[in-house]
């Protein structure tokens, strides 16, 4: 997906696949090293994030590894 100094991946979840989770991975530099920002967005609603919680959780901890 197209978006501006951001690496952007839509992750279809769930058994259809038809719900996508959108997530973002920005990168700086700075004196200290490499800071990565991770966003993820989903449209599951208010009441529940489970799945793009889930999903920005697993995404970030293989990034970190």
């Amino acid at each position: 997906m197209p978006a501006n100094d951001v690496l952007r991946w839509a992750v279809p979840v769930g058994s259809t696949g038809l719900t996508q989770v959108v997530i973002d991975v920005a990168t700086t530099v700075d004196d200290g090293g490499v800071q990565v920002v991770l966003r993820a967005f989903g449209k599951e609603g208010l009441i529940t994030r489970h799945p793009t919680k889930q999903l920005a959780d697993q995404l970030l901890t293989a990034l970190e590894q």
